[in-house]
C-alpha cells in the first residue's frame, strides 16, 4: 500500500480570482502529489507566471504558488492505494508528460456556468486531471473527470485530511527547492497577447472538432468511460 497525495488549494492571481468567480468555490486549484514532501506535485498549470492561459502537464513546486514571496492557503489529503494502482498513477502523468501534447482545457472554464464543465481532446484543467489521476488510482466518481472543480475534492476526501494551512509553513525550507526559473521570467505584451490568442484558437478547436479524451492509461489506451 501506498499513499497519494492530493493538494487543494487558492491561490492570489487574476486567473484565481476569476475560476472561483466561474464556479464560487474558495478554492481554485488542484494538484497531485506522489510524496508527502510535494517535490512530485503535477498538475495542469501555467509555465510562467505573467503567461495565465499558457498552461499545460507541469511539475509544479512551491515557488509557483508564491511566486517566491507571500503564501498560499491549502488542503493535503492522504490517499492510500494500492501498490499497482500506484504505479499506474504514476505511469499515467510520465506517459502525458513524454507525449508533450496536453494544454489547458481553457473554454471549460470560461463556459464553467453554463456547461459545468466542458471536454476536449488532449486538453484538461487543473481538476480535470486530478480526478482522473484519481480513477487511475481506484476512486469510484459519480461524474466525468471535467465536471469536477477544485472544491469537490474537499468533500470527495472528507476523513482523508492531513494538513490545513500555509503553503510556506508546510514546506519550511524546501518551499523554493525544484523551482523553474523560467517562470518568473517576465514577458512583453506581444509574446502574452500572441501566445494567449494561440491557446485560445487551439483548445478552440480541440473542444469543437475533436474527440474529447480522457486520460491514458500506461498501455496508451483512453479512458472511455471518464466521458459521457
Amino acid at each position: 500500500m501506498r499513499y497519494l497525495y492530493v493538494m487543494v488549494s487558492r491561490t492570489d492571481t487574476g486567473f484565481a480570482r476569476l475560476i472561483r468567480r466561474f464556479t464560487g468555490c474558495y478554492y481554485n486549484h488542484a494538484a497531485i502529489s506522489f510524496d508527502c514532501d510535494l517535490r512530485q506535485l503535477y498538475s495542469f498549470a501555467r509555465r510562467a507566471y505573467d503567461l495565465p492561459l499558457s498552461a499545460c502537464l507541469t511539475r509544479e513546486s512551491p515557488l509557483m504558488y508564491t511566486r517566491g514571496q507571500g503564501d498560499a492557503q491549502i488542503v493535503l489529503y492522504r490517499l492510500p492505494v494500492p501498490d499497482e494502482r500506484f504505479i499506474a498513477a504514476r505511469r499515467t502523468v510520465q506517459m502525458m508528460l513524454r507525449d508533450g501534447g496536453y494544454i489547458y482545457n481553457v473554454w471549460s472554464v470560461f463556459t464553467y456556468p453554463l456547461t459545468r464543465g466542458l471536454p476536449a481532446y488532449k486538453a484538461q484543467t487543473c481538476s480535470e486531471f486530478t480526478a482522473g489521476i484519481l480513477r487511475i488510482a481506484g476512486l469510484r466518481l459519480e461524474r466525468p473527470d471535467c465536471r469536477y472543480h477544485p472544491e469537490d475534492f474537499t468533500h470527495l476526501l472528507e476523513g482523508l485530511e492531513v494538513y490545513r494551512g500555509s503553503l510556506a509553513a508546510y514546506c519550511g525550507e524546501n518551499r523554493r527547492l525544484d523551482g523553474d526559473p523560467e517562470y518568473l521570467r517576465r514577458h512583453s505584451l506581444l509574446q502574452i497577447a500572441g501566445c494567449s490568442l494561440r491557446t485560445l484558437a487551439c483548445a478552440a478547436d480541440r473542444s469543437l472538432f475533436e474527440r474529447p479524451s480522457g486520460l491514458p492509461d500506461v498501455t496508451g489506451q483512453y479512458f472511455a468511460h471518464t466521458h459521457r
